[in-house]
């Protein structure tokens, strides 16, 4: 078969596959592809047996769709005479049932076939799409299990960065300076030995220490700062 009977023959399929509203229908899909699949797998023909597995795949996507749409419940009981003229009493099988019954499948497979039918669209058609790969029922339900991959992380701008890093460091400069200035007008204003008259039992303690960390930060800070230079005096 050439390359463009292939092609329209695919396409014939896949909107059969579509318009198919009975599992009986799209069962008969399914067997054609499925004996198209193992044909073009003896002749070796790579091209027209990934067709066939596609066309094959999309009949399990939609018979796992109309499965899903049936009712399991069963119906309403009937009662029968058999012939010896005893009544029994029988209840017809679900929809769910029948359509398995009639086609044939498992209900391992039915379940199989609804798995693939809840597959996004983007990865059943990613798969379909993968020309390194020949897609699968297993492969495409596993592959929408996976968890989506995470958001790359936001590019970081060294110069922004910088910035910040400054504009902290200046704020706290000017927190620290504003607090020196504040203790230098404070202790102008009492004298030490009445400030610690005031203080009781543990805050004396608490006060001594803050004290002795201050004395030795101040005392390192001043020996970072430039040189002082009182300016001469006129005469």
């Amino acid at each position: 078969m050439s390359g463009v009977m292939q092609l329209a023959l695919y396409d014939s399929m896949c909107r059969a596959i579509v318009a198919c509203h009975d599992v009986d229908e799209v069962a008969s899909i399914q067997d054609k592809a499925y004996a198209m699949q193992v044909y073009a797998q003896q002749v070796k023909n790579i091209e027209a047996e990934r067709k066939a597995c596609e066309i094959r795949m999309r009949a399990e996507r939609r018979f796992g769709e109309l499965l899903a749409e049936l009712a399991r419940a069963p119906g309403q009981r009937t009662d029968l005479t058999s012939s010896n003229g005893e009544t029994r009493l029988e209840a017809p099988p679900s929809p769910y049932s029948d359509a398995l019954h009639r086609t044939g499948i498992s209900r391992q497979t039915a379940h199989r076939y609804q798995q693939l039918a809840q597959v996004p669209e983007p990865v059943f058609a990613a798969a379909m799409a993968d020309p390194n790969a020949t897609p699968s029922t297993a492969g495409v339900i596993n592959a929408a299990r996976k968890p989506a991959p995470a958001p790359a992380p936001a590019a970081i701008d060294p110069v922004a960065v910088a910035q910040e890093i400054n504009e902290r460091h200046h704020r706290a400069w000017v927190g620290v300076t504003q607090q020196i200035r504040w203790m230098a007008e404070a202790c102008g204003c009492a004298e030490p030995v009445v400030v610690a008259r005031e203080l009781k039992g543990g805050e004396a303690a608490v006060a001594k220490k803050n004290a002795l960390e201050v004395i030795a930060w101040l005392t390192e800070f001043e020996q970072c700062l430039p040189a002082h230079k009182e300016r001469p005096r006129a005469r």
